[in-house]
């Protein structure tokens, strides 16, 4: 609604503009044919003008975030409390709508006005006119090839001139000018602006048809004559051409003006400046991108440095924040994080993470107590909010060596450490370089040192999103070029309430090999709970879902699902020999373990020892995956459906899943049935 309101204003000030464009330009020029064009374009653009919109292209560098609380797991619960102020929207609007019923009635009425003169008159057609010969004195008027008019009232000479300026109105369709500009008036009636913008019109369309009137009459002072010894009858009808009115005088005037130049016609053009001012001062959309981080290549060994954690992996309680887009608890916007957040008790030692010169020590209000490493040429490290600083500004350090002690310095709302590592003046994940093992948040991305082992350079790169109520157009627009650039599809489409906050939210992620889909809805007064996506770079993983629940879906053998305590699992199911081999983080654990957990995995392999399907669940809860190209027959309440139907379904609206082997897939479904059946039953089915 408010954005309803939005547009009125801004097709007000649209009008306005064209009003004060008349009266400084064009009112005294007597080119009345192109001053009826322009009024008429100025009401229908006044309307358009708000649609369109400029978009700026804004470049900014990410900005860092230094505080150790990013909200990226489902928000709890809170008690909504009424609000004691009057709701204006609300008001405006009743306000707005009594107008727009009182000037349509009005404009009703004056329909009616006309149908009742017509039926208590003589009405005689003559060359295609209508003449409505009244009962009672009026003043004469026309409405489309209607003429009203009391025919004792004027000398045979009077009435044929009268007629004439009534038929130019007629055979222009002036009618049509005013029943436009008479609606626009219903729908800006709060606007000064229209009110005067109807009397421009209608003068503008009787100096028209008194031009051409007296180009056919021999005697102008005659014509003149004619409207001065007349009084106004007793009509008052605005939508009507009324032959004498109120503006007799200025009518005079504009017959005895001098006829505007050629060159005069240019006036025409000067309301466009006003207009491109409009659109670039209240039409123009920002569009904000990051200028992307510098990606991490491989350097020689003997210009990277060999970082370790700066505080000992046993005194990091959690990774409360890992690097990159995450929810900044003080503007509670979605944000860029540069660095890498480590919990630890206060007081707990921090260590230089390389050997390096100390390049800045000091206090900031944002950062803290805080100290900068240059490591050599390419590499320096940041860390903030120190408890105190052991090293000054032009000392070298060690790696390892004591520099400070954890804190709560600066913004920040709890003691932790804030920890970056800079390559080349821009910020990269500290998990690719440094080993850390605390405990990881939801946030944290997860990734190993590639210098390690071979097996460990497959999880070098992953890009982990959170997608909540208050993710704004804008960070979405981000994430899809983030993923654009990686050869990544990222599709959704997305339904806001009037807070701006999401209340639907379908997903499909599309990579060279792999896809996931998800789907979010909430009821008529909730909004989405928070989605997490995580993107493998390196070996295709795909998956997306609910943090805190098993609701992922994944095309692959291996599936990521986040635990209660919001703890990223990595589980893969491997048929080796004919046995089936279950991988959590790396450690086999066998299925009675994994069910210990609720978590039950249902699969199976084909006679040929190719194929390989599971059903994965928890109560309710279920994802899929595979492990080849092929993909199983999706049948949903008895009915042969799409993978795409199927990834859209969400966990709550499944019965039951069940999985038929190819021997009876064949049987109950013929060929369609050779590559595996997944069968699903809804509720709404029952």
């Amino acid at each position: 609604m408010e954005a309803f309101f939005v547009h009125l204003l801004k097709s007000s000030f649209a009008l306005l503009l064209f009003t004060i464009s008349y009266y400084l330009f064009l009112k005294k020029e007597t080119f009345f044919s192109s001053n009826r064009v322009f009024l008429l374009l100025g009401l229908i653009i006044s309307v358009a003008l708000p649609f369109i919109t400029i978009s700026k292209t804004v470049l900014v560098e990410p900005e860092t975030m230094v505080s150790n609380d990013f909200q990226m797991m489902e928000a709890s619960a809170s008690v909504s409390i009424p609000s004691t102020s009057f709701d204006w929207t609300s008001i405006l609007l009743m306000i707005y709508l009594i107008g727009l019923v009182y000037f349509s009635l009005r404009l009703v009425r004056q329909f009616w006005s006309i149908k009742n003169i017509k039926k208590n008159s003589d009405i005689i057609e003559d060359d295609n006119f209508y003449h409505v010969h009244t009962k009672e004195n009026i003043a004469p008027f026309s409405f489309f090839r209607h003429i009203f008019y009391y025919p004792k009232q004027f000398s045979p000479t009077d009435l044929n001139t009268i007629l004439t300026h009534e038929k130019v109105h007629a055979n222009e369709l002036h009618s049509i000018d005013i029943l436009i500009t008479e609606l626009f008036f219903i729908l800006f009636w709060f606007n000064p602006a229209i009110w005067v913008y109807k009397i421009i019109v209608k003068q503008n369309l009787e100096f028209l048809a008194d031009s051409k009137t007296c180009a056919t009459q021999q005697d102008k002072k005659q014509y003149q004559y004619l409207m001065l010894t007349q009084v106004i009858g007793k009509h008052s009808i605005p939508i009507v051409n009324p032959f004498f009115n109120s503006i007799i005088k200025k009518r005079i005037v504009m017959l005895n003006q001098n006829q505007s130049k050629r060159t005069s016609y240019l006036k025409l053009f000067l309301v466009l400046p006003a207009l491109g001012f409009f659109l670039v001062a209240f039409n123009t959309k920002k569009v904000v991108k990051f200028t992307e981080k510098a990606k991490i290549t491989s350097i020689p060994d003997e210009q990277q440095p060999d970082f370790i954690s700066p505080i000992t992996p046993d005194a990091i309680k959690k990774i409360t924040s890992g690097f990159g887009m995450a929810k900044d608890p003080y503007s509670n916007q979605m944000k860029f994080h540069n660095g890498i957040d480590l919990m630890a008790t206060r007081g707990t030692k921090v260590n230089a993470s390389a050997e390096g010169l100390v390049a800045v020590s000091s206090y900031d209000d944002l950062k803290g107590n805080y100290i900068v490493i240059n490591h050599n040429d390419i590499f320096s490290s940041k860390y903030f909010h120190l408890k105190d600083k052991n090293v000054t500004a032009g000392e070298r350090v060690k790696s390892g060596e004591l520099i400070g002690h954890v804190g709560s310095t600066g913004k920040s709302t709890g003691p932790h450490l804030h920890f970056e590592i800079i390559k080349e003046g821009k910020s990269v994940n500290p998990a690719s370089l440094v080993p850390f093992k605390g405990k990881t948040s939801i946030a944290s991305v997860k990734k190993t040192n590639a210098k390690d082992t071979k097996q460990a350079s497959s999880a070098d790169k992953t890009i982990d999103l959170v997608i909540s109520k208050d993710t704004s157009d804008e960070d979405l627009t981000k994430m899809k070029s983030d993923l654009a650039n990686e050869k990544i599809d990222f599709s959704y489409t997305l339904e806001r309430n009037n807070s701006g906050e999401i209340t639907s939210f379908s997903l499909t992620i599309k990579g060279p090999d792999n896809s996931a889909s998800l789907n979010s809805n909430s009821t008529a007064n909730t909004t989405i709970k928070p989605m997490y996506v995580m993107v493998n770079l390196d070996t295709n993983e795909i998956a997306v879902g609910h943090g805190k629940k098993y609701k992922f879906k994944s095309h692959m053998n291996t599936t990521h699902v986040y635990t209660t305590d919001a703890h990223s699992k990595k589980i893969e199911v491997k048929v080796v020999n004919g046995k089936k081999h279950i991988m959590v983080d790396g450690e086999e654990v066998s299925e009675e373990e994994l069910e210990d957990n609720n978590i039950h995995i249902s699969s199976y392999t084909d006679s040929d020892q190719k194929r390989k399907v599971g059903i994965k669940t928890k109560k309710n809860d279920f994802f899929y995956f595979n492990t080849d190209d092929k993909e199983p027959l999706f049948v949903i309440d008895g009915k042969v459906s799409s993978k795409k139907q199927f990834e859209k379904l969400d966990s709550d609206e499944i019965e039951s899943i069940s999985v038929l082997k190819s021997k009876k897939a064949a049987q109950k479904y013929g060929k369609k049935g050779k590559d595996g059946i997944i069968e699903i039953k809804t509720k709404k089915e029952k």
